[in-house]
């Protein structure tokens, strides 16, 4: 089966919670960008995304019925990365306060890894895209999180894919700069312990809406497809 992803999909979900420049930092509010350049993630955020340890996760329901996830990326000329590893290019335009005719455009890199799981015989009709980026506060290369997120992806009849509403499951794996005030709807609820088929998981973050939830050591644990059925690892 193969998948068409695109690297940019959640482009809109970096955004959320971002302020916006002020014309204070150029009062001429000149148009040239404002390139902030490449974005690490700090060296020991990588140790909580699990791909490495979880190649092929496998979910069970309540009557043992069993489903196989692969862990890939697929980009566009249909080459296949285990997983993503980068630094994307993302950038935005605004107008001056000053003179709304004017718009200054700000660009930056930060680095991610991305993978998805998708099921050898998409059975489920969905698949799921788990991404480790740096994310930024007011465009400020010192205002940074770095940050976890699931998104879930419907596939179509022609092997494509659309998104399927806003991430699943966010996880602040960092709080880097803005430890002294992180801001709580930038995170999941996370619960000590939640009880899934008769099977207790710990430390969990999860949406209840959406009902994905996410651990850190083991990844995604557990989540309710289109038909109302529970799996869990």
């Amino acid at each position: 089966m193969k998948i068409i992803h695109f690297t940019f999909t959640l482009l809109i979900s970096l955004f959320l919670g971002f302020g916006f420049i002020s014309c204070e930092q150029d009062p001429d509010c000149e148009t040239s960008p404002i390139l902030l350049g490449e974005i690490p993630l700090a060296p020991t955020s990588i140790d909580h995304f699990p791909v490495f340890f979880h190649p092929s996760p496998t979910y069970f329901d309540s009557m043992g019925n069993k489903i196989e996830f692969r862990n890939f990326e697929v980009i566009e000329s249909g080459d296949t990365i285990f997983p993503y590893h980068g630094f994307s290019h993302f950038g935005v335009s605004r107008p001056c306060p000053e003179d709304p005719s004017v718009f200054r455009s700000v660009r930056w890199e930060p680095e991610n890894y991305v993978y998805s799981l998708i099921q050898e015989t998409p059975s489920l009709g969905f698949y799921f895209e788990v991404r480790l980026i740096v994310k930024i506060l007011n465009y400020s290369r010192d205002r940074k999180r770095d940050q976890i997120s699931v998104s879930k992806f419907i596939i179509n009849d022609g092997g494509g894919a659309t998104s399927w509403g806003p991430e699943s499951v966010k996880v602040v794996v960092d709080w880097r700069d803005l430890s002294d005030n992180p801001i709580s709807n930038w995170e999941s609820p996370f619960f000590d312990s939640l009880t899934f088929n008769g099977k207790t998981f710990y430390d969990v973050y999860g949406n209840e809406s959406s009902e994905v939830y996410y651990n850190l050591d083991q990844g995604i644990i557990a989540f309710r497809d289109t038909t109302g059925i529970m799996w869990t690892q």
